[in-house]
């Protein structure tokens, strides 16, 4: 017993100087291991949208990202948004909000203008029934099949989203079922 209890005092008294370095050591090793994990969670930047107001463009679409990557941030002033807001539009939709000031009152007003202009659901419910019957047919292979599948339930599901599609479900089979060639 006595020979164990003086190894331990042994190897304590061994050790000492190193308990601080090891410390050190398990710290770096956290702060690297942080580092590392910021670093995987880099993502490439994403570009701002831009919306002229021209029918084939989504107002929401756009809306959702700008306010994704400009309008949440609440590091930014009303007016810095407005600023992006104005830059990123175009066209019939920059005229909406040009002749705006760039104040904080003036955002709020620009952003209400634009959503009253183009944010109506008949609108994009229509230009999904506009994309789906001008959606070509597909050829009677496997892949063209597939591609046309997944075009067809992607509007569907948008559509969904806009109108209530019950009611208008024997429409859409119909469309759906012109564009099938005959030998599929």
């Amino acid at each position: 017993m006595v020979d164990v209890a003086s190894y331990e005092d042994h190897t304590q008294a061994t050790l000492h100087p190193y308990v601080k370095l090891i410390a050190q050591n398990k710290a770096t090793t956290i702060i690297v291991s942080s580092n590392m994990n910021q670093a995987e969670a880099r993502l490439p930047p994403i570009n701002l949208p831009t919306f002229s107001g021209k029918d084939e463009e989504d107002w929401d679409e756009f809306w959702n990202k700008f306010v994704d990557l400009v309008h949440s941030k609440q590091s930014l002033s009303k007016s810095s948004k407005f600023s992006y807001l104005q830059g990123q539009s175009s066209g019939e939709a920059k005229t909406v909000v040009s002749h705006m000031r760039l104040t904080n009152d003036d955002h709020d007003q620009a952003v209400q203008l634009l959503k009253d202009n183009y944010a109506d659901p008949e609108v994009r419910t229509l230009h999904l029934v506009h994309e789906l019957l001008h959606l070509p047919s597909p050829e009677a292979s496997a892949d063209s099949l597939q591609v046309f599948k997944q075009e067809v339930e992607s509007m569907i599901k948008a559509l969904r989203l806009t109108a209530d599609t019950t009611r208008a479900e024997r429409v859409l089979k119909i469309i759906v079922q012109e564009k099938i060639p005959s030998y599929v």
